[in-house]
C-alpha cells in the first residue's frame, strides 16, 4: 500500500487538472460521520478532491451540489489546454469546474423540458442522469442522458453548447442505455463519433432518434446506434438486434477499439440476455464505419448471469494485436478471445474484469478483477494464462480500480476505490505484506530480500518473456527503434510525390513499411485523407500485378465505406485501364467520408525487385497510371534491393518520378535502445555486452533483434539476469553455424 485516504468514494480519475505536468487522483465524496463531526465539515453536498501521486491533499472544496455527484470526466471543456473537471448528478444538471482548488464552477448544463418530455418543475428530483462525456471541437461538451422515471424519458445522448449550455441536439434512443458510451473516429475521417448500446426495459418506450430523422426505437428489442459527433446528429448506421439475430430482448455495450493493430478502429458490440430477457450471450466485431458483423462469438455458459458484461481489452501476449476479456454477474471464471473473437482460453478465476494492463513493465498486460469474498472485496491480478500473480482485500467492495503511474517512476500504480481511496505500489513487495499465502511461488521466492526489481524476474521466468522479434516485421511501434527522422521524411513527401526505398536484406524496409502505414491511419492529415494499403509482391506475376494492387486498395477502403462500388479485378485479363477505372471508382465512393481533405490512395508495395522479371509493358503501364490525372489521388511507397536499371525501350522507367531514399542501418543511439529498453528492469546487459552487439551487427536491425533474442532465451534457461561479454560470444558463434 503506497497510500491511502479515509473519505467515502464511489470512483475516481486520474489526470492533470493542476497544469503541472503531473497525474493528480480526482474523486468526489464523503467524510466518514466521525471526521466530519470531528472538523464541523457539512456534510449535506459532495466534496471533491485532488491528490498528488504521493497521495498529498492538494484540493478540499465542497460543492453546493446535490447528492449523490460523480467525477464524470477530465477534459478540455473550455479549450485553455487545461484538463477540467466534469461532475455528473442523477438530477437533471451536470457541471464542469476547475482544478484550481477553489469552487471555480466554469458551466452548468441541465436537460430542457423539450428533451426531459416534462415541465421544468420536475428536474432536480433525482430521477435524471446527466453524465458528461468528452469535450468535442469547436467548444460542445458530449453527456450521456439516462432515467429510472416513467415515462423513461430522456435516454440517450445530448451535445450542449459550452458558452451557452444550450443543447444543440439530442438523440432520442427510448431503451434503456448502456452504462458505456464509446467515443472515437468511426469512419477514418479524423473526426470523433459514437457508439450508443441500447435494450430492453419492458415499460413501452419509444425512441424517436434525431429529432425524427434516424433509426426509431423500441424498447423491444436491443440496438447499437453510430452518429457522428459533428452539428447534424448525423446517425452513421443502426443495428437492430431483433431483426439481425432475434434475441429481441436484453442490453447491449459498446466498445471502439483497433483490436488488429492495424490502425483502423472496429467496434465491439457485446450482446447480454439474462433469465428474464433469453437469448444467447454473444460479442460481436463490426466494421466501425458500417456496422457490418465480422466475427461473432457465442458466450456459452451454465445457467444465467445477470446484467451487463464486464470487459477490457488489452494486448496480452505483446504481438500487437489485442485479445478481448470478459466476465458477467452470475457466471464464474473468465473469457479470452483473440483479436478475431476466437476463444483462446477459459479459467475458472473468481471475479469480474475490471481492467487489462502492463502493471510489470514486461510489455503485456496483466488483467485486474474485482471479487468479494465474505463482506470483503478483493482485487486480483491475473496473467494472459489466468494465474493468479496475486490479490489484495479492503474492507469494502471495491467500484473502481484504475492503473496510472501517477508518481511518475516508470510502473503503474492501482488506484482504487473500496469505500475509501486507496493507492497500491510496486516499488516493494507491498502484496507479500497483505496476503502473502496468494502470491505464486515464483513471485513469492524472488520478492523475499530483493525487492520487486527480482518479482519482475522471477515473473519473467514464469511466462519466457521475451520481447524481441526475429523473422517477421516489426508491426508493433513500441519495439520498432530509429528511423524517426527517416518516416517524417517520407510521411512529409507523401503530399506531392512518391518514394522508392532501397537498401540491403534485413535492413527493416518491411517494418518500415509497416510503421508508416500505422502513421498514415493514426496521425490524420488537414488536407489529405491517406488510405494505405500494403501489397507483398513476391511470388506475383506480371498477369496478377494489376489486380493485386487494385485487390490491395480495395480492402484498404473497406474498411471506411458501408459499401465497396463495383470492381472487377477478379475478373481474367485485368490490365492498366482496368485498374484505372477501379481506382476512379474508390477515388469518388471515398470522397464523401473525406469531406474536404483529398483522398490519397498511398500504395505501401513490398519486394518490389519481383518487377524486375516482368515485361516493360507493364512496368510502363505503372508507370502510365500515376501520369493520368488521378495521379493527384495517389501515392506510394514502394521496397527493394536492387531495382532493374536499364530497360528495352525507349519509355522513361516508372521510378523516375520516385523520390530515392536510402534505408540506412540504425544509428548507434536507436542500435543501444533497441538492445537495452525491451527488457530493462528485467534483464540486464554488462556494457562490454553491449558493445560487442553494437560492434558484431553494424546497426542491422535484423541481427540485433536475432541475437538479442538468443541472448535472453538462455539467460532464461540459465535463470540469470545479467547477460555477459562471454555470452554474447558464445551465442553468435551458434547463431552464425545455424545461418550457414
Amino acid at each position: 500500500m503506497k497510500w491511502t485516504q479515509p473519505i467515502n468514494v464511489a470512483g475516481v480519475l486520474v489526470g492533470d487538472v493542476t497544469s503541472d505536468g503531473k497525474l493528480e487522483v480526482v474523486a468526489v465524496g464523503q467524510y466518514p460521520p466521525e471526521m466530519a463531526a470531528q472538523r464541523q465539515i457539512d456534510t449535506s453536498y459532495p466534496w471533491l478532491f485532488v491528490f498528488s501521486g504521493t497521495g498529498k491533499l492538494l484540493i478540499e472544496t465542497g460543492l453546493p451540489l446535490p447528492i449523490p455527484a460523480a467525477v464524470s470526466a477530465l477534459d478540455d471543456f473550455d479549450g485553455d489546454g487545461i484538463l477540467d473537471i466534469a461532475l455528473a448528478t442523477s438530477s437533471g444538471y451536470a457541471y464542469l469546474y476547475r482544478g484550481t482548488g477553489k469552487d471555480e464552477r466554469l458551466q452548468t448544463f441541465h436537460v430542457t423540458q423539450e428533451i426531459a418530455g416534462e415541465p421544468p418543475d420536475e428536474l432536480g428530483t433525482g430521477r435524471i442522469d446527466v453524465e458528461p462525456i468528452a469535450a468535442l471541437p469547436g467548444k460542445r461538451v458530449l453527456a450521456r442522458l439516462n432515467t429510472a422515471r416513467r415515462p423513461r424519458n430522456p435516454r440517450g445522448a445530448v451535445v450542449f453548447d459550452y458558452v451557452s449550455a444550450q443543447p444543440l441536439w439530442y438523440y432520442d434512443i427510448g431503451p434503456g442505455t448502456s452504462t458505456f458510451n464509446a467515443v472515437g473516429d468511426l469512419d477514418g475521417d479524423g473526426d470523433l463519433d459514437m457508439v450508443m448500446g441500447g435494450g430492453s426495459v419492458d415499460n413501452g418506450a419509444v425512441g424517436t432518434a434525431c429529432q425524427g430523422v434516424g433509426t426509431p426505437t423500441s424498447d423491444t428489442y436491443m440496438y447499437t446506434i453510430a452518429i457522428a459527433l459533428d452539428d447534424q446528429c448525423r446517425e452513421l448506421w443502426a443495428a437492430n438486434y431483433g431483426t439481425t439475430s432475434g434475441q429481441s430482448q436484453g442490453i447491449n455495450t459498446e466498445v471502439i477499439a483497433d483490436l488488429d493493430g492495424d490502425g483502423v478502429n472496429e467496434v465491439l458490440s457485446f450482446e447480454s440476455h439474462d433469465d428474464f430477457y433469453l437469448g444467447t450471450d454473444q460479442v460481436h466485431k463490426r466494421r466501425a464505419a458500417t456496422g457490418e458483423i465480422i466475427a461473432t462469438y457465442d458466450y456459452v455458459h451454465p445457467g444465467f448471469g445477470t446484467g451487463q458484461y464486464h470487459w477490457a481489452v488489452g494486448d496480452l501476449d505483446g504481438d500487437g494485436r489485442r485479445e478481448v476479456m470478459i466476465t458477467k454477474p452470475g457466471v464464474t471464471g473468465v473469457t479470452i478471445l483473440d483479436s478475431e473473437l476466437r476463444l483462446l482460453r477459459q479459467g475458472n478465476v473468481s471475479g469480474l474484469v475490471l481492467a487489462a494492463n502492463d502493471l510489470t513493465g514486461d510489455g503485456q498486460a496483466e488483467i485486474l478483477l474485482r471479487d468479494r469474498v465474505q463482506e470483503q472485496g478483493v482485487l486480483r491480478v491475473v496473467d494472459a494464462a489466468l494465474r493468479e500473480l496475486w490479490s489484495h482485500p479492503f474492507p469494502a467492495e471495491i467500484s473502481q480500480a484504475v492503473p496510472a503511474d501517477i508518481d511518475a517512476d516508470g510502473i503503474n500504480e492501482i488506484v482504487v476505490a473500496a469505500g475509501q481511496l486507496y493507492v497500491l505500489g510496486q516499488t516493494m513487495p507491498w502484496a507479500l505484506r497483505y496476503w502473502p499465502w496468494v502470491v505464486s511461488p515464483l513471485v513469492l521466492l524472488g520478492a523475499v530480500g530483493a525487492g520487486w526489481q527480482r518479482a519482475r524476474f522471477q515473473l519473467a521466468l514464469t511466462r519466457k518473456f521475451n520481447p524481441y522479434v526475429a523473422g517477421r516485421a516489426i508491426t508493433e511501434p513500441h519495439l520498432f527503434y530509429g528511423r524517426e527522422q527517416l518516416l517524417k521524411r517520407i510521411l512529409g513527401t507523401l503530399h506531392n510525390n512518391s518514394v522508392l526505398l532501397y537498401g540491403e536484406r534485413r535492413i527493416g524496409k518491411t517494418s518500415l513499411l509497416h510503421q508508416i502505414r500505422r502513421r498514415l491511419l493514426t496521425d490524420p492529415d488537414p488536407q489529405y485523407w491517406f488510405i494505405p494499403a500494403y501489397i507483398y509482391l513476391a511470388g506475383v506475376g506480371p498477369e496478377q500485378f494489376f489486380s493485386t494492387l487494385a485487390a490491395g486498395l480495395a480492402e484498404a477502403a473497406r474498411a471506411h465505406l458501408k459499401e465497396l462500388p463495383p470492381l472487377h479485378y477478379q475478373e481474367p485479363g485485368y490490365d492498366t485501364s482496368a485498374l484505372v477505372r477501379d481506382l476512379r471508382q474508390l477515388i469518388a465512393a471515398l470522397q464523401a467520408p473525406a469531406g474536404k481533405r483529398q483522398v490519397k490512395l498511398a500504395l505501401l508495395i513490398d519486394e518490389v525487385d519481383q518487377m524486375n522479371s516482368y515485361p516493360e509493358a507493364v512496368n510502363q503501364g505503372l508507370r502510365s497510371v500515376f501520369m493520368q490525372d488521378l495521379g493527384e489521388h495517389l501515392a506510394a511507397v514502394i521496397a527493394g534491393v536492387d531495382i532493374k536499371r536499364q530497360w528495352e525501350g525507349r519509355g522513361s522507367p516508372w521510378y523516375n518520378f520516385f523520390q530515392q531514399l536510402a534505408v540506412p542501418p540504425l544509428d548507434q543511439g536507436a542500435a543501444e535502445r533497441l538492445i537495452r529498453e525491451p527488457v530493462r528492469g528485467i534483464f540486464y546487459y554488462q556494457p562490454a555486452a553491449v558493445e560487442q552487439i553494437l560492434d558484431i551487427c553494424k546497426g542491422n536491425p535484423f541481427w540485433l533483434q536475432r541475437l538479442c533474442l538468443e541472448l535472453v532465451n538462455r539467460a532464461l534457461q540459465r535463470q540469470r539476469r545479467t547477460i555477459t561479454l562471454q555470452d554474447v560470444k558464445e551465442v553468435w558463434t551458434e547463431v552464425t553455424r545455424q545461418e550457414s
